[in-house]
């Protein structure tokens, strides 16, 4: 299996498996809140709101401080070429990817939950930047480097709009 698919396969499986345990830690959430209501507890259980979840995860402006790190990174290493950084960032782009496919993921059983309990699509504000920002570390992840350091044309071109994507991703995310 090529590393670009599995990577992919990588990214979709964290998606599923945090949004769908995302919706059922939601419900169990809701479910004990209700059992322990009517329970004669010496000690109530703290109250619980998966909305201050969904806010934290969507303040990623650290994971995208880091996606705009990687970025820049990618533009030096357009004109450095050592196969050990070039390994060293796919490893971090990868790792990022999955962190933010798992995020995603968390929101998506969010948006589930409350589709459920609100009964109408609810989709968190924030979640398109972080869908985005998704998006262009799991294409800058796919890339293989080596191929791209070769043509001297493709390093002149992809040096400069990655040095100037990192700053534009890290102002419109941050």
């Amino acid at each position: 299996m090529g590393y670009a698919r599995m990577q992919l396969r990588a990214a979709a499986t964290a998606f599923v498996l945090f949004a769908i345990s995302s919706f059922l830690l939601f419900l169990l959430v809701r479910g004990v809140g209700n059992i322990t209501a009517v329970l004669p507890l010496p000690v109530r259980l703290p109250a619980y709101s998966p909305g201050d979840t969904i806010g934290a995860l969507l303040d990623l402006r650290p994971v995208i401080a880091l996606a705009a790190a990687t970025l820049l990174v990618l533009a030096v290493l357009m004109i450095v070429r050592n196969a050990f950084l070039d390994r060293a960032v796919h490893m971090f782009a990868s790792m990022l990817t999955l962190l933010l496919a798992s995020s995603v993921g968390v929101i998506a059983g969010f948006g589930a939950y409350l589709s459920v309990t609100q009964r109408h699509l609810v989709l968190p504000q924030g979640a398109l930047p972080v869908v985005i920002c998704l998006a262009a570390l799991t294409a800058g992840s796919l890339i293989a480097l080596a191929g791209l350091q070769r043509s001297l044309l493709l390093r002149t071109l992809l040096a400069p709009v990655l040095a100037l994507g990192a700053p534009i991703l890290l102002m419109w995310g941050g």
